[in-house]
């Protein structure tokens, strides 16, 4: 792919980490970006970015994806059933790369699907992508938990710097890894530059900024807050129970009969992947303890590790 030629795509692109993604990649200049958008969709994108609208009907995504090199996804996990109509427009337009929205815990092995079924979404989409790789080529990104996002959004209920709110999991010493939303995005637009492009295919990525504990996080938190634990409100989940109640709604869910893209919009279903999802990160499974993976691909984009406390810090700071 000529540098200079290359379309990319980007799915979700106003979006918490979509937006990231964009901002690096005109940053770059070395692409054409683009973003998918609804045609009912009100978001606004920077100067340099080519809105593209669509309703989603499989005709309409082909029609969208013609002519571009690179689909970026950016779904969130609520929306992974839409994610295998566009992996399939992809494939039907030409594209030759596309990156699907991985961007957490590793969801690549088969003790991830035991303890997580719902990512099923995700592997059916590799499966396929790995069976039409005559056609177009995958990268997919790990990078653990959106670390300074989860402290700055309500979105993220587990704890929170404005209600003063903190959820231990387990004994709170269990590690997990976590990424800035830059980092995230560093790493997604560097598997696609012209000195990666061809390492980067067909493989999974593993990145991160820090690892915590609930408890560091929490001591820090409570250092650059100049509050003790009597200021907040504390609360002790495991992650096994968290993890069985998220299981059990969505065997309920994916037994009605319906096709995922049907039962996954249902508030159960939503629910169901959020316990199942945080839980993963939380260290259920240790499916989000990847971090000896990191160092061969950060050392390639240029990343380096980030401070712990400092991100902490910064995020506290800037509240």
């Amino acid at each position: 792919m000529p540098h200079s030629q290359t379309s990319v795509i980007v799915v979700g692109a106003a979006g918490n980490i979509g937006g990231p993604v964009t901002k690096h990649l005109l940053a770059t200049n070395q692409f054409r970006v683009s973003a998918l958008t609804r045609t009912t969709s009100k978001s606004t994108f920077p100067e340099g970015v080519t809105a593209v609208r669509t309703d989603y009907t499989p005709e309409s995504l082909i029609e969208s994806f013609r002519g571009q090199d690179i689909v970026i996804s950016t779904l969130s996990t609520s929306s992974l059933g839409d994610e295998m109509a566009i992996a399939k427009a992809a494939v039907e337009a030409g594209v030759k790369r596309f990156l699907p929205a991985e961007l957490g815990m590793d969801t690549s092995t088969e003790l991830c699907l035991k303890i997580s079924p719902c990512v099923f979404l995700k592997q059916d989409i590799i499966k396929y992508l790995k069976e039409h790789e005559d056609k177009i080529s995958w990268t997919g990104v790990f990078c653990g938990l959106w670390i300074d996002f989860s402290l700055k959004t309500p979105d993220w209920p587990h704890w929170s710097l404005k209600d003063r709110t903190f959820t231990t999991f387990n004994d709170g010493n269990v590690p997990f890894e976590t990424s800035t939303l830059d980092t995230a995005a560093r790493a997604i637009v560097g598997t696609i530059l012209p000195e990666h492009i061809e390492s980067t295919k067909n493989q999974y990525i593993h990145v991160h900024s820090a690892v915590y504990t609930p408890n560091q996080l929490f001591g820090y938190l409570k250092k650059y807050t100049n509050t003790t634990d009597a200021d907040w409100k504390i609360k002790h989940v495991d992650v096994g129970d968290m993890a069985a109640r998220g299981q059990k709604a969505f065997g309920e869910e994916a037994s009605s009969g319906q096709p995922p893209e049907v039962f996954t919009k249902s508030d159960k279903f939503q629910g169901a992947i959020g316990d199942m999802i945080v839980a993963g990160l939380m260290g259920n499974g240790g499916v989000n303890q990847f971090g000896e993976k990191t160092g061969y691909w950060m050392g390639k984009f240029g990343i380096e590790e980030g401070d712990a406390e400092g991100i902490v810090r910064e995020v506290v700071v800037g509240a």
